[in-house]
């Protein structure tokens, strides 16, 4: 058959599309998971308990996606997910919005969620950065706290999704090595996959 009296049937380039984002996808985990095998005997994976203040409502909405799925795949049963949170103790903490960092402090507005104790000793903690503060903090009466605020200007959304991301692999390792931030996609896929050889 000539090229030239070749018709297409959208349906069919709707099929190949699908099928062709699929074996990518696959091929993605594919390779996470082969190289997670590498790294998971050497942490032990954790609950997460998160909140989530972010000024922009799609972007809460497909990070509070991201962050069911991280308790999906981390948890014995689905009664673990999205249970109730106890006297506010949060174990990760991610707040994205413009002022949400002012004069290398963080404000108050990022962190209400946060009992009156907690929150003075995160706003009187220096940030030493004007963009994407990931810091940990330990509270004798609730354990460690992962605290991620993002000071959001709006011209660039991709770099709250890298902040995110990054922020995400540290609550999971503990560390930075191996972390993408400019590929965040990567390493989602990649914590996903420490989840799913963990089970």
């Amino acid at each position: 058959m000539r090229l030239s009296t070749f018709k297409s049937n959208p349906k069919c380039h709707y099929i190949i599309k699908v099928l062709l984002s699929a074996c990518i996808l696959i091929s993605t985990l594919g390779s996470a998971l082969a190289e997670a095998q590498t790294n998971t005997e050497e942490i032990e994976l954790k609950k997460i308990v998160p909140a989530l203040r972010i000024s922009d409502g799609i972007t809460q909405e497909y990070m509070g996606a991201i962050l069911t799925t991280y308790q999906v795949l981390n948890s014995g049963s689905v009664s673990d997910v999205n249970g109730r949170v106890v006297s506010r103790r949060f174990n990760f903490i991610f707040s994205a919005g413009e002022g949400y960092i002012s004069g290398r402090r963080v404000t108050r507005d990022a962190i209400y969620m946060l009992t009156p104790e907690a929150q003075e000793k995160v706003l009187n903690t220096p940030t030493e950065t004007d963009e994407c503060y990931i810091q940990t903090f330990d509270f004798s009466n609730a354990g460690r706290l992962f605290l991620t605020v993002h000071n959001d200007s709006y011209d660039n959304p991709e770099r709250v999704y890298q902040c995110f991301a990054v922020a995400l692999w540290y609550f999971t390792y503990e560390d930075l090595e191996g972390v993408d931030a400019a590929d965040w996609r990567k390493s989602i896929g990649d914590i996903f996959a420490t989840l799913i050889e963990r089970r």
